[in-house]
């Protein structure tokens, strides 16, 4: 395996979890959590599966820690690197980029 292919979100098949609808939704655990091992990601499901019962509440959780794994992995940030500090550039850089024109978070 390339290193570049280690920063890929693995998918879980076996954790697909139902909605309300019986619509199976796959989760994809992101790779810094998968780095860690099977239990990580394993728990990392479990989170979303058995704390966030409202299924598009859950949904919405789990875009924003991907699209927030995504941007510490485009930094080389280790899950346990990750600062606070970390987390407000995150939001302040979001804040920048989904602020209506002319409007200055």
């Amino acid at each position: 395996m390339e290193p570049s292919d280690t920063r890929l979100p693995a998918i879980i098949q076996q954790a697909e979890i139902l909605s309300t609808d019986d619509v199976p939704t796959t989760l994809i655990v992101p790779a810094l959590i998968t780095a860690l091992g099977d239990a990580a990601g394993w728990r990392y499901i479990e989170f979303f599966a058995a704390n966030i019962r409202n299924p598009h509440t859950r949904r919405a959780y789990a875009r924003a820690c991907s699209l927030f794994f995504g941007w510490c992995e485009q930094r080389d940030l280790a899950l346990a690197a990750i600062r606070p500090f970390d987390v407000a550039a995150y939001i302040e850089v979001q804040q920048q980029e989904h602020s209506a024109p002319g409007v200055k978070p």
